[in-house]
């Protein structure tokens, strides 16, 4: 067995690939896949020195016997398994393949700074045991909940709470609403900050807003935002896809809060609409089933903490940008020898508002 990067000359393959449904191990749904497994190899084969798609085949006497997909999410320290596809019958020679593709595809993860890799498998099913096999750990589950027609009868919010579109501004509210929902095992596992939800400054936002590929809103009480909806439409499929956070507080504002956001989102109803809701999200989870949606998939989502070595000068680098703050980085130095120590340094993201320089 060999493993190798893809090549142009390999796309014939991949699609024939691609068209064998027996193959699949981890593969998403129509609706969850932006664009097909010949697409992302074409890019991968084309791309150079930017890396953000890793497509590695597996070939054995000149034939084309598995495939393996990632894609870096925002940035290169987080990235998501896409694709994996093996053609082998037996289970000892799928195991050996698996672990072929995933050596070299961690590897190269690894290399472009990947600290996280995150997939989605069937719950009990091959992928999952051919990812714990390489080190993945469930650390939640996902519903995938499907509505044909939209049909929410208007109800009025609560006087004390206000709907409005989301601003630039509103990421830190955001990124506070999604920690306190988040058991601290997810957040631990997904280590997200307010940029996971940043749209840039407000003069980009107010110029780029209709065209971004997704609209929200947010429900605020008393200048704290308790609620958000995000509506994106899938590109290629008449389809929407809904998202939704909660806090535990306004529970029962469910229905009216998507009554109004889809006014405010000028949402199509006629439209097949799907949610994802993972198992901490009871509320939304039952809420959208009384509203017609059907559960049609259940995943477990994965995710690989990944070893990179960096220096000091590096991790020092890191742990200021994440902070956002201005520090005088010498009195993390040594006495004597010009090395920084990172043992005194807490990473602590705060408010906009509430960042200062020190000296």
């Amino acid at each position: 067995m060999g493993v190798r990067s893809v090549r142009f000359h390999d796309l014939f393959a991949v699609r024939h690939l691609e068209a064998h449904p027996d193959s699949y191990v981890i593969w998403p749904s129509p609706l969850e896949a932006q664009h097909s497994a010949t697409y992302l190899a074409l890019a991968s084969a084309w791309q150079d020195v930017n890396q953000t798609l890793f497509t590695f085949v597996l070939r054995e006497k000149r034939q084309m016997i598995g495939m393996a997909q990632a894609a870096a999410q925002s940035g290169h320290d987080a990235w998501e398994v896409l694709r994996l596809s093996l053609v082998p019958a037996d289970p000892e020679d799928r195991e050996r393949a698996a672990d072929a593709l995933f050596e070299q595809l961690l590897a190269a993860i690894g290399g472009r700074g990947g600290m996280r890799v995150f997939a989605g498998v069937t719950d009990g099913e091959e992928g999952q045991i051919l990812l714990h096999r390489q080190g993945f750990r469930r650390y939640t589950t996902q519903y995938s909940l499907l509505c044909e027609h939209l049909d929410i009868p208007p109800t009025p919010l609560p006087e004390h709470l206000g709907l409005r579109l989301r601003r630039p501004a509103d990421a830190w509210g955001i990124f506070q609403l999604y920690c306190s929902l988040a058991p601290p095992s997810v957040r631990h596992a997904e280590g997200l900050s307010s940029k996971r939800w940043n749209r840039g400054t407000s003069l980009f936002h107010s110029l780029t807003r209709h065209w971004l590929p997704g609209h929200e809103v947010v429900l605020t009480d008393e200048g704290l935002i308790v609620g958000w909806v995000r509506l994106t439409q899938i590109k290629g499929h008449a389809a929407q896809r809904l998202e939704v956070m909660l806090h535990p507080r306004v529970n029962d504002t469910l229905p009216a809060l998507l009554a109004h956001a889809m006014v405010a989102l000028n949402a199509r109803l006629d439209r097949h609409t799907v949610c994802y809701v993972r198992e901490y999200e009871a509320t939304v989870y039952s809420g959208l089933q009384e509203m017609g949606f059907t559960v049609v998939a259940e995943q477990a989502l994965l995710v690989k903490h990944m070893a990179t070595r960096v220096t000091e000068r590096q991790l020092l680098i890191a742990a200021l940008r994440a902070q956002g703050l201005g520090i005088d980085v010498s009195r993390y130095q040594q006495p004597g020898t010009g090395v920084s120590t990172l043992a005194n340094l807490t990473t602590v993201e705060l408010p906009l508002h509430d960042r200062t320089r020190t000296n």
